[in-house]
């Protein structure tokens, strides 16, 4: 199990990161509102929509995404250590998958010599 001080490093982590994002986000947010304003002849403001729409969206998703992509990468970080923990294997991507028993189909790991279900030789 992931002890406290894991969990809290990693919700730390997650967001100082989260934040980073949320403020550069604010900052294209802000960048595009204060260029598509234009004053016209009487000093009254007007909105250039063209302008301050895109930077909008992008500003905005920027802020979710980033959020997201923060959260999931320390996630994913605490559960492959706790994997790691648990069973002495490193999860990876391109692991392989290992030996399939021809008597019951079970999949054993790559070294295995015996399968674990079954006890048949592979």
């Amino acid at each position: 199990m992931v002890d406290w001080k894991e969990a809290f490093i990693g919700a730390g982590k997650t967001v100082l990161l989260t934040m980073g994002f949320a403020i550069l986000g604010v900052l294209i947010i802000a960048a595009g509102t204060s260029s598509g304003i234009t004053y016209g002849p009487l000093g009254f403001p007007r909105l250039n929509w063209i302008v301050i729409a895109p930077t909008y969206i992008i500003g905005s998703a920027l802020i979710l995404l980033g959020g997201m992509a923060s959260t999931y990468k320390y996630l994913s970080e605490i559960i492959a250590q706790e994997v790691k923990t648990q069973t002495g294997v490193i999860p990876s991507a391109s692991a392989t998958i290992g030996k399939t028993c021809p008597n019951c189909g079970t999949q054993n790991r790559p070294t295995t010599k015996f399968c674990r279900k079954c006890g048949n030789d592979l």
